[in-house]
């Protein structure tokens, strides 16, 4: 019974690592993703705001 209880044991320690380095991955992740899509809107705001004053100067 006892090498039961170990083996138990050692899989919720397994199961809380890997419960911690997906939530670690997860957070990376979204982090590199939000930073991506905040240069992609940038760009676009640039894009339309030059777009706009060519616009302007062409009238």
């Amino acid at each position: 019974m006892n090498e039961l209880y170990e083996l138990a044991k050692q899989i919720d320690v397994l199961i809380i690592f890997y419960f911690f380095m997906g939530a670690g991955i997860y957070g990376i992740v979204s982090t590199i993703m939000n930073g991506i899509w905040l240069i992609k809107d940038s760009i676009k705001k640039r894009k339309k705001k030059k777009k706009s004053a060519e616009d302007k100067t062409e009238e």
